[in-house]
């Protein structure tokens, strides 16, 4: 039946697969978060459906007690398909959201086995054709084909910057018509009330020299090495520390690199730090250095504390959270001499905070959060104008 004015849609989130018990959440699963909740907030119904491992807590951490926690009990993709099936056939919701291509790819598979599919929108969140240069050559390209081939039969492609969208064009051949550009929601209320709490690293209470700090996980991505090496020409000519928050495989070889500088006195690793934000507050210089994003959520919510920073010009996210350079310098990747010289001139000639604060705003839920309703409305309602709709 053709509605003319449909009524809110009922939204499922496939969250991406959980950690296991003693791992942390990461971005994506941030993200998901403030939009589950932020589309719960609007009136919308929101159930958000978890495969979580043996011994994890089913119920993401700080998703609103109005939301509808479903979990599939499986984290095996043939289970997992057919619990997903069995909720999908029995809550008849409108619209199935993903994220990460593990979900993408179960929600494609779902939509092609039930007779009245609900719309589904699938969420790239990383640049997929630098991600996949990891991957040996076969996997790469089997990867490759399923995106081309599978990606195409969903309703829209949700990119998390203009960067990951053109990568989907070039390197996937995807639909213009299907990808749409929504920049994470990264800024909330409770993000500035966590930045104002004391920070616990005692480098920020001794009256020691500036503090220069990075956050992320120790893995090639984020390219830790380049910092450190430009932190060492940075140390040559200023007096400085370096904090770099985080955890990952890479901590041996950053150790060893950190040992062979001799810098053991001037960058430590102290590991996850649950809240980073009082800490990026206070220092005198936050820097992104990755090889490649797909936004760079830390970036934004350095801004949000006011902190200078300087960023690699990886693909992608970065130049669209700083503007070209406006907010924050913008370095060549992997160039340590080029990064020291711009942490340097930062230092000397730091940009206004509350002019970074207000740069920050631009990635607020809320902004955001209409982007997705937007979209989520136009796809029920084309639904129920082709008189599929599983009311």
């Amino acid at each position: 039946m053709t509605k003319s004015q449909p009524e809110k849609p009922h939204i499922a989130i496939l969250s991406p697969l959980q950690r296991k018990p003693g791992r942390t959440q990461g971005g994506l699963e941030v993200v998901i978060t403030h939009i589950a909740n932020a589309l719960s907030q609007k009136g919308l119904q929101v159930d958000v459906l978890v495969m979580p491992p043996k011994g994890a807590n089913p119920v993401p951490p700080d998703l609103d007690k109005q939301i509808q926690v479903v979990n599939l009990k499986s984290k095996h993709k043939f289970i997992g398909l057919f619990t997903l099936l069995d909720y999908l056939r029995k809550q008849r919701p409108d619209v199935l959201m993903a994220a990460g291509h593990r979900s993408n790819m179960l929600a494609l598979r779902a939509r092609q086995l039930l007779h009245r599919p609900p719309c589904v929108v699938l969420g790239i969140h990383n640049m997929l054709s630098r991600q996949m240069s990891q991957f040996n050559p076969l996997k790469s390209w089997l990867r490759t084909l399923t995106i081309s081939r599978n990606y195409p039969h969903s309703d829209a492609i949700v990119a998390v910057s203009h960067g990951v969208a053109d990568d989907l064009r070039q390197q996937f051949g995807l639909p213009q018509y299907l990808i749409h550009t929504i920049h994470n929601p990264v800024v909330t209320t409770e993000l500035f009330q966590l930045a104002e709490q004391p920070p616990e690293h005692p480098w920020f209470h001794d009256g020691g020299p500036p503090v220069i700090v990075s956050v992320g996980r120790l893995r090639p991505q984020k390219d830790f090495a380049t910092l450190i090496k430009a932190f060492h020409i940075v140390r040559q000519q200023r007096e400085s520390r370096l904090l770099i928050l985080g955890e990952g495989r890479q901590r041996p070889i950053l150790e060893a690199l950190i040992d062979e500088l001799g810098l053991h006195q001037e960058v430590q690793l102290p590991g996850f730090v649950a809240n980073p934000m009082p800490c990026m507050k206070q220092a005198s210089l936050f820097v992104l250095s990755s090889a490649w994003e797909g936004f760079g959520n830390v970036l934004v919510e350095a801004l949000s504390t006011g902190v200078p920073v300087v960023s690699t010009d990886c693909q992608s996210g970065p130049r669209e959270i700083l503007e070209d350079g406006r907010y924050g310098a913008l370095v060549p990747v992997g160039d340590a001499k080029t990064l020291a010289a711009a942490m340097l001139n930062t230092l000397d000639t730091p940009l206004n905070r509350n002019l970074l604060i207000k740069s920050a705003r631009r990635f607020e839920v809320e902004r955001a959060v209409t982007a997705y309703i937007d979209l989520l409305m136009k796809c029920h309602t084309t639904q129920a104008e082709a008189g599929i709709s599983n009311e």
